[in-house]
């Protein structure tokens, strides 16, 4: 037997509606308040996981240090040697532009 697949809109209606016909009567308001905390959660991270990582997200994933930082910190050791360590330019090796 086959379904057709639920949208998420359509699936948190029926998440909604369980938990609107559950019956809280021997719960105590916090503990009601905790589940639906917790269903709310885990209900994020569903669609989190589903989604993945925003598109938009302005969040710094970084340090930003200031000028006195990096002073602190020191100089860059060996930073211009590498360009001595790179290999001749081989004029032959210029083939794969011709590729396409």
């Amino acid at each position: 037997m086959t379904t057709p697949a639920l949208s998420r809109a359509e699936k948190d209606d029926i998440n909604a509606a369980m938990v609107e016909h559950f019956d809280p009567v021997e719960m105590s308001l916090e503990e009601i308040e905790a589940m639906q905390a917790q269903l709310a959660e885990i209900a994020a991270r569903k669609r989190a996981d589903e989604d993945g990582p925003p598109e938009h997200d302005v969040g710094p994933h970084f340090v930003q240090l200031n000028t006195t930082d990096w002073k602190a910190a020191g100089e860059l050791e060996d930073l211009y040697q590498v360009e001595d360590e790179l290999e001749q330019w081989n004029e032959d090796e210029d083939y794969w532009k011709d590729l396409g």
